[in-house]
């Protein structure tokens, strides 16, 4: 019997991406936040938030707006995100600590695994 996947049947958009970085950095995402959800923090790819952006902006523009899949690096990233947006929905201007335990809580539920992120 084969096993049911529980990813949506839709790919990740890179344009969800984009908007829930828009949310996230309007309450003080930083760089360093947003290496911890890619990679969590270690050096493996060099992409940072900026250069995220404009992967995703590509993608949009030039190929269907999509991600390759949910389980890749860039739909995992958007999960994260996701649930980050999530955990700091009621917060206006969340500060240092709420922002650490938020992230913790993400990379808990959704950590990196090794050899990927």
């Amino acid at each position: 019997m084969a096993r049911k996947s529980k990813e949506p049947k839709e790919l990740p958009r890179a344009s969800e991406t984009l908007r829930l970085l828009d949310e996230l950095e309007a309450k003080g995402l930083t760089e360093a936040m947003f290496e911890l959800l890619h990679h969590q923090g270690e050096e493996q790819s060099g992409r940072c938030l900026a250069e995220h952006r404009r992967y995703c902006d590509e993608l949009v523009r030039e190929r269907r707006g999509v991600f390759q899949s949910w389980s890749a690096q860039n739909g995992t990233v958007q999960k994260r995100l996701q649930l980050l947006a999530e955990l700091t929905r009621d917060m206006l201007q969340p500060d240092g600590i709420q922002w650490a335990a938020a992230i913790d809580e993400t990379l808990r539920k959704l950590p990196v695994v090794k050899g990927r992120t």
